[in-house]
């Protein structure tokens, strides 16, 4: 599936996997300031399913790089899941829990 717009993902995708990349590589943010104004004006001229498309588009260029990317996302996600499942269990007070005899 390619779109019209693929140099402008393409532009977008490799920025922000550069950012995550210095970090992960422990670097820390690493902007080259003269790529600024091109990564927002090609950020402008994607539309619809483009976002799709730049944000799998950089998770392949972070895993390219970093394999363990996907032990960092699940870590984080199931700590997410077991945190709802904490609230979903805790007792509320807007509901009547005593029980008649």
């Amino acid at each position: 599936m390619s779109s019209p717009n693929q140099p402008d993902i393409d532009n977008v995708s490799r920025f922000l996997s550069k950012l995550v990349t210095g970090m992960l590589d422990g670097n820390g943010l690493h902007v080259n300031i003269m790529d600024v104004p091109k990564i927002i004006t090609s950020g402008k001229k994607l539309k619809g399913d483009d976002g799709k498309m730049v944000t799998v588009d950089t998770l392949r260029r972070i895993e390219e790089a970093h394999p363990e990317i996907w032990d960092l996302l699940l870590v984080g996600a199931s700590e997410m899941m077991k945190e709802r499942i904490r609230k979903a269990l805790v007792p509320r007070t807007d509901v009547d829990t005593t029980v008649e005899k």
